[in-house]
């Protein structure tokens, strides 16, 4: 007979599953532990020192400078326009060609200007054969007055000497007649003579009043001469103008330069430059690439620090490397104000022998430079501390040791004094001093 086992009983079932869960507990406990004690096992030094680097004294370069950017331009930009209008029948140049002061860049279709020029030409001929004519009839109105003046002026001597003689004969013979020596006849006779010969008198002194009229005549064919002339001076003038207007069909180059810019085509027509109000059309652009610039812009805070004639590094994309020197030229006096950031326009020409690989409208990043000492003493900027206007370096074994500093460059500091050729200083990279966090290093921009 098989005995039957009995089921364990309430209580004690519970005790069972407790204590399972517990060392269940326990096993998860432990291997957790065993899981990151490896992740806290690190050396407390290691994980409570500051990320740092050891670096040695040197001589070496350093350099203050401030980084801008812009864009290279030419020395001289040229609109080229026709003072004329019409179509274009030559256009011998082409974009990127040389050309030289003088050379035709554009001819215009001369037709109309010609018999512009013609007809003026007629105006003016017109003009000069009635000047011609009234020069004429000047002189001969001043020869007919001088002969006529000449001509009476004789005749009224003459009456006047006849008139005196017939009037004394008159007389004496009126003194006869009183006598009863001289007849009645002879006497009426002599006054008959001496009244004519006083008549012819008056006559020719009328005559002479006269010529006043003919004097009048003579100034007003002086005024008629001058009218001519004065009309001549200005048909010449409108001659002259439309030969002006001639020429401006032909567009000669101003200055030595490089098609930068053509805007037409041969067949286009173009409008004057001189009349109406939109300008006039642009034919194309000259540019003098002789001298090569790039104008940057740099913030207000940092304007300060520029100066005429300070050295300068240009790079551009296109030639990516390469430096280009410049210096600056020229500093705005008035500051552009965009977005409440002031910046000014900076002129630096770039003086490189290779300047002519810059084209303009380029972006160009520019590098001034205010000051730079070679062959001294450096350290990072991120090695010295400052405390109370002091510099201070770290040696590997934690002194504090002071320094005098010389130029405070961008990327580096001169050491004057304090440490030597070789000496080893400590970066410290988590405790980047502000003071080296150089503002010459960002762009335009108000103070951070």
């Amino acid at each position: 007979m098989v005995a039957k086992r009995l089921p364990p009983a309430p209580g004690l079932r519970r005790r069972w599953r407790q204590r399972g869960i517990g060392i269940l507990l326990i096993v998860l406990i432990a291997a957790g532990g065993i899981w990151l004690l490896p992740r806290f096992a690190m050396p407390r030094s290691t994980a409570s020192a500051s990320p740092s680097e050891v670096v040695s004294v040197a001589l070496g370069h350093v350099e203050k400078s401030i980084e801008s950017s812009g864009k290279v331009v030419s020395n001289l930009d040229v609109d080229i326009k026709c003072r004329a209008s019409g179509e274009v029948i030559k256009l011998p140049f082409d974009i990127s060609q040389s050309v030289k002061k003088g050379d035709l860049l554009c001819q215009l279709d001369p037709t109309d200007e010609q018999l512009s020029v013609r007809s003026a030409e007629a105006t003016v001929a017109q003009s000069q054969a009635k000047l011609a004519q009234s020069k004429y009839d000047l002189e001969q109105a001043q020869e007919n007055l001088q002969t006529t003046r000449l001509k009476d002026e004789s005749t009224l001597a003459s009456a006047i000497v006849k008139a005196a003689n017939l009037r004394a004969k008159a007389e004496r013979q009126r003194q006869l007649a009183n006598q009863h020596l001289g007849s009645k006849e002879d006497l009426e006779t002599a006054e008959t003579d001496a009244a004519a010969a006083d008549d012819a008198r008056n006559a020719a002194t009328i005559a002479i009043d006269e010529l006043k009229q003919q004097q009048l005549q003579v100034e007003y064919k002086r005024e008629a001469v001058k009218t001519a002339e004065a009309q001549l001076q200005s048909d010449q003038v409108m001659l002259d103008a439309q030969k002006q207007q001639l020429d401006y069909t032909t567009v000669n180059a101003p200055i030595d330069g490089v098609v930068s810019a053509l805007n037409i085509q041969k067949g286009a027509i173009v409008a004057s430059g001189t009349g109406g109000f939109s300008g006039g059309t642009t034919i194309l652009t000259l540019s003098d690439l002789s001298h090569i610039f790039v104008t940057a812009t740099v913030d207000e805070s940092d304007i300060g620090a520029v100066e005429a004639g300070q050295p300068a590094r240009i790079t551009v994309a296109s030639f990516p490397g390469r430096t280009f020197a410049g210096r600056v030229t020229r500093i705005a006096t008035r500051g552009v104000n965009t977005s409440n950031v002031v910046t000014f326009e900076v002129k630096v020409e770039v003086l490189d022998e290779h300047k002519d690989l810059l084209r303009p409208e380029m972006t160009g990043n520019v590098t001034i430079i205010q000051a730079e000492r070679s062959n001294v003493l450096t350290l990072p900027g991120s090695a010295v501390s400052q405390q109370d206007g002091k510099a201070f370096v770290t040696t590997p074994a934690g002194d504090r040791r002071p320094v005098t500093l010389g130029l405070q460059g961008t990327d580096a500091v001169e050491i004057v004094s304090g440490v030597s050729e070789g000496d080893r200083g400590v970066l410290v990279v988590s405790e980047l001093p502000t003071r080296w966090k150089s503002k010459q290093t960002r762009g335009p921009g108000p103070p951070q």
